[in-house]
């Protein structure tokens, strides 16, 4: 099945790791006053790393952060993925 394209105020939907990940940190990085990320599951890989460290960047430029995680996958994490900043 082909998807519809986007409409031109749609926000597009980012259905794996390689879409999202790279398009998150981004929006990370150009955050000034608050930041949510919400997600069904979180790794600790390469990617998941780079993701906790931009969210760990914009809490110390005083950019209010937030992550609304589900029960699936936080509990692959380690407990230092907790911290915060």
């Amino acid at each position: 099945m082909t998807p519809l394209p986007p409409a031109p105020d749609s926000t597009p939907l980012l259905e794996n790791g390689e879409a999202y990940f790279p398009r998150a940190s981004g929006a990370i990085a150009h955050a000034r006053q608050s930041e949510l990320v919400e997600t069904f599951i979180l790794f600790d890989g390469e990617a998941g790393k780079k993701l906790h460290a931009a969210l760990l960047a914009a809490a110390r430029r005083r950019v209010r952060v937030a992550v609304a995680v589900d029960g699936f996958g936080p509990h692959h994490l380690p407990p230092e993925s907790g911290e915060s900043g």
